[in-house]
């Protein structure tokens, strides 16, 4: 259940404590204001929530993402990074809360750590492409600078991404390709390029497709997490 709370502006808040409605193949969990090792105001790592041990890490002090005062890590866009390494093919679905705070094709707000399973900045802004090897088609449904959350099911030619970003999501199916994770790159590709200017609250992997009501039910759990309203 979603609690409600005052913050300092008055304004009635979300309390990040909803919890995940789904743990059944949970390859990993990366849950807002938890587990972030904050150093000097930028994380060095983010505790995999799984139980899997699977930690989202940036060794590099000036490739750290901030963290924001809302708890949201921002992303630079010039070299910030952390990645996760383990076993993942597919079939996956990779769930995200997030801000594009700028836009720039060919930037990429995440992917794997050994093959390309990834979602770019492309066509026209705010448009995000899901790629696993080929590209499904470009979706627009996030405006810039606002938040919004999607669910990228990587499963050959029976792949779905789903973006909703304050009003119904929208959908967009096929091939996105075959290829391999092997873990999670965030915030740029996976070999430390096209970095991507975006803050994000809460990532969860699972390597399983999933269905229509899973990801709806999983994406309005994290619409709360990112005071995104609307979501069906």
């Amino acid at each position: 259940m979603a609690i409600m709370t005052l913050g300092r502006s008055g304004k009635k808040t979300v309390s990040s404590r909803p919890n995940l409605p789904v743990r059944v193949n949970l390859a990993a969990w990366y849950r807002y204001r938890v587990g972030v090792t904050n150093i000097s105001g930028a994380a060095s790592a983010w505790a995999d929530q799984s139980g899997n041990n699977r930690p989202l890490l940036q060794a590099t002090a000036s490739a750290r993402p901030s963290v924001r005062s809302d708890g949201a890590l921002v992303f630079d866009g010039s070299n910030d990074a952390m990645a996760a390494a383990f076993t993942l093919a597919q079939p996956l679905t990779i769930y995200l809360a997030f801000q594009q705070l700028t836009w720039t094709s060919g930037d990429i707000l995440l992917d794997g750590s050994t093959g390309t399973v990834k979602v770019s900045q492309a066509t026209g802004s705010p448009g995000l492409t899901a790629n696993a090897g080929s590209s499904l088609t470009n979706n627009t449904s996030i405006p810039l600078t606002s938040p919004g959350v999607f669910a990228f099911v990587a499963n050959g030619t029976s792949s779905v991404y789903q973006a909703a970003g304050g009003a119904a999501s929208v959908t967009v199916t096929g091939d996105a390709g075959a290829n391999t994770a092997g873990g999670i790159t965030l915030g740029s590709d996976r070999s430390a390029g096209n970095f991507s200017n975006i803050a994000v609250f809460e990532m969860a992997v699972y390597s399983v497709a999933h269905d229509a009501p899973t990801r709806l039910s999983i994406l309005r759990y994290l619409a709360r997490k990112a005071h995104v309203g609307g979501v069906t």
